[in-house]
């Protein structure tokens, strides 16, 4: 993932990445934002696809990965 990658995330799909990070679920996610789980799960699959990773577990190991690189200041 580039920084580039995370600059194509809406505000939006980048609280869900955050929420996620923070050991939150879609379910958990849906409801503090008032909205349906489906529409979080078409969400994650718009970040899925933007980040090129296939599956929740994929999408927190390379935002954490990133998230690393970050603060060595790569």
């Amino acid at each position: 993932m580039k920084t580039s990658d995370l600059e194509n995330l809406s505000a939006l799909e980048m609280f869900i990445c955050d929420e996620l990070l923070a050991g939150k679920i879609p379910k958990e996610i849906a409801f503090n934002l008032g909205i349906g789980s489906a529409t979080v799960r078409v969400r994650l699959s718009r970040i899925y696809k933007k980040l090129d990773v296939t599956d929740k577990k994929s999408l927190i190991a390379e935002l954490n990965r990133r998230m690393v690189e970050m603060r060595r200041g790569r």
